[in-house]
């Protein structure tokens, strides 16, 4: 007898432990078969968010929902709409179902909110507002992008050459011509419509660098350079180039390998220094930026500035007329720039040797430079240079 009621006492504690429906059978929890949702939502966006789940027991269903983020038009119900955060990237959704006998399951999905794209900001393009013809630009610009999209970039100048123009920094070659001429960007985050921004740059004279540069050639400057910038000469020899037809008032030397080491600027090239000499210049002016001539010649028509490495002159030249002022400026070799006239006088016996034949060449080259000018024809300006040198001290 007392075996049969431990054994009951048993089988009651086993069968009362388990869910039981109200007619006193097994009862099993609710699945949730899908949480229906878009795979991806927007800000502000009303998303409806759906659950199917079933009950093998019949058991009528309750569904609770949850959010980190934004507003639900019901916490209760199979069909809820959401209202989408603006201030997450991603957003988790839980749903429950209960069925009132067993505890609630729970389903939960992760969706990402496609944040709102800005599109790049052109703060401003860096540039001057005066730039010298054929001189070298690197254009800059500011962007800002608030979302960190990798950018893509796109310059445009319709005048003077352009390089790397995809790059944010490419370098600009102005144009020859002085005038107006707008420089353009394009960018692009590959997200939005792209954004343009454009400025405008006043091309004024091109600049002349005693002993460096002029006209945007430098001394030491490779032929090609000047062919990008003045395309091909009208005159070119081994040792020589002009361009004089059409006439842009420029000419200059090679060296023995190519490399440009004289520069010559005649009417109408409209180069300056940074003080505002160029042809046309009155001596005032002049002697105001580089102070009096170390050497004078012609009578006061050859103005020498060793120290500058510049040679002015207002002697008639070919091809240039008669003008009351500064007709040619000069930018001597770099490796032959004299810095006082004793040095030079030195360089002038070392090449011509104070021989009874070096004096002898140089009176030879006298006569040459004499005849040449007389004549009045195209000159080949390094000879004219050395001539006129060789002249002056032959007669010492």
């Amino acid at each position: 007898m007392r075996a049969l009621v431990i054994l009951w006492v048993v089988l009651f504690v086993i069968t009362g432990c388990g869910d039981e429906s109200p007619n006193g059978q097994h009862n099993s929890p609710p699945v949730i078969d899908y949480l229906i949702m878009p795979e991806k939502v927007s800000p502000g966006d009303s998303v409806e968010l759906q659950v199917v789940a079933h009950d093998g027991d019949g058991d009528v269903l309750i569904y609770v929902w949850d959010v980190e983020r934004g507003k639900l038009d019901s916490r209760t119900g199979q069909i809820v709409k959401w209202t989408v955060p603006s201030d997450l990237k991603v957003v988790t959704v839980t749903v429950s179902a209960n069925d009132g006998v067993n505890e609630p399951v729970i389903k939960l999905k992760r969706v990402p909110v496609a944040l709102q794209n800005s599109a790049p900001v052109i703060e401003g393009i860096v540039v001057s507002e005066w730039v010298h013809a054929v001189s070298n630009v690197a254009l800059q610009t500011v962007v800002h992008d608030a979302d960190g999209d990798t950018l893509t970039y796109s310059w445009e100048v319709k005048k003077g050459v352009l390089r790397s123009e995809t790059t944010p920094t490419p370098m600009w070659t102005a144009p020859l011509e002085m005038g107006l001429v707008t420089v353009m960007l394009t960018v692009d985050d590959g997200v939005n419509e792209s954004v343009t921004k454009s400025v405008v740059v006043q091309i004024v004279h091109a600049l002349i660098v005693p002993g460096e540069e002029a006209a945007g050639i430098k001394l030491g400057d490779g032929f090609d350079r000047v062919t990008i910038l003045y395309g091909r000469p009208s005159k070119r020899n081994s040792d020589f180039f002009a361009y004089w037809d059409p006439d842009m008032g420029l000419s200059g030397v090679l060296d023995g390998i190519g490399l440009v080491e004289n520069l010559s600027i005649r009417k109408p090239n409209k180069a300056k220094t940074a003080g505002g000499v160029g042809i046309g210049t009155t001596r005032k002016r002049v002697e105001r930026e580089f102070g009096g001539a170390e050497k004078i010649e012609e009578g006061g028509k050859v103005h020498w500035y060793w120290k500058k490495a510049l040679n002015l002159v207002t002697m008639q030249m070919p091809r240039s007329g008669v003008f009351p002022s500064l007709n040619r400026l000069v930018l001597p070799p770099q490796d032959s720039t004299m810095r006082t006239s004793t040095d030079f006088k030195e360089y002038s016996n070392r090449k011509y040797p104070t021989s009874r034949i070096g004096k002898l060449s140089r009176l030879v080259a006298c006569i040459k430079f004499a005849v040449l000018l007389h004549a009045s024809v195209p000159y080949n300006q390094k000879g004219l240079d050395k001539w006129s040198r060789l002249c002056y001290y032959y007669g010492k």
